[in-house]
């Protein structure tokens, strides 16, 4: 059903909370979990990585995700990208990639659902307190749910930029030129450490 594409450099401590905190998530979901280390140093790699490529320059993490998603793609067959950073936490008790699932598998226009997030300095990521998730132009890049589907008809993050917000702000363009949707879900909030 899923797979999480974690991106990390040089640090190995947040994955494996991050790992934690999904250890208790999916139920009932079918999950992969690939971890994609950009250039870390050799003494400073997670244990469970699924791939290492040099980035003495660091091409960023969009080229990063890139690399997470082609092998998933190459991999299995999934309905869904969970694109994480590897500095988020979600609040506990909450079955977040499960709410997540569950709200795009009954909107099929949504290509893009994000959790929310409390303290961001971007308004439209903060909580709504009247619906389940609320449309937006375009969201965070540090956590989000990605329609297959949606990949496979507009595409995924542009590897080119550097750093992501281009790259979200591109993607979502692309998406809403196509008639799919970018949300944030607010029963899902994240916290960006």
């Amino acid at each position: 059903d899923v797979a999480i594409i974690i991106v990390n450099r040089d640090r190995p401590d947040l994955v494996s909370e991050l790992l934690g905190e999904l250890e208790g998530m999916g139920a009932g979901l079918d999950m992969d979990v690939y971890i994609i280390e950009m250039g870390s140093r050799p003494d400073n790699l997670c244990q469970s990585y699924t791939y290492y490529y040099r980035d003495d320059e660091f091409r960023g993490k969009c080229f990063g995700h890139n690399v997470g998603l082609r092998i998933a793609r190459n991999t299995a067959q999934y309905r869904y990208y969970w694109i994480l950073m590897n500095d988020i936490r979600f609040d506990p008790g909450v079955d977040a990639i499960r709410q997540l699932v569950d709200i795009a598998d009954r909107n099929p226009r949504l290509a893009i659902l994000s959790p929310t997030e409390r303290d961001s300095n971007y308004p439209a990521s903060r909580p709504q307190q009247n619906a389940p998730w609320h449309l937006v132009s375009t969201c965070d890049y540090l956590g989000f749910l990605m329609r297959a589907q949606a990949v496979d008809e507009v595409g995924f993050l542009n590897p080119v930029f550097k750093y992501s917000w281009g790259a979200i702000h591109e993607l979502s363009y692309l998406l809403y030129r196509q008639g799919l949707h970018v949300a944030y879900c607010d029963l899902v909030k994240m916290k960006h450490l």
